[in-house]
């Protein structure tokens, strides 16, 4: 290698940029990153607090709506399935008028 292409911005980032393939090849190689559906990556139960981030809501508004809220009680906690929330949510959901907003 002579001197120019030691310093030549181009050719140190196109070897650095060969190093960053082949570290990622090996670590994809060594990684399994496919889902397995026997491995949970989010738990199921969520707590009162995981279930008010996970709608976007304060612990107090989760309390207020706990009446239509799907939930589990043990032990005097509340647990949610995360699935459940998603349907709480989805059963709010407003269909599109076909002409538009409504006129009032």
């Amino acid at each position: 290698m002579d001197e120019l292409e030691k310093i030549n911005p181009f050719h140190i980032l196109a070897q650095r940029l060969t190093r960053i393939e082949q570290m990622l090849v090996l670590l994809m190689e060594n990684t399994d990153l496919s889902p397995d559906p026997t491995k949970t990556q989010q738990p199921e139960l969520l707590s009162i607090s995981e279930a008010a981030r996970f709608l976007g809501l304060s612990k107090q508004a989760v309390y207020r709506h706990i009446g239509k809220i799907s939930h589990y009680k043990r032990n005097g906690r509340l647990y949610f399935k995360r699935q459940e929330l998603v349907e709480y949510v989805e059963q709010g959901r407003r269909i599109a008028r076909k002409y538009g907003p409504s006129r009032r």
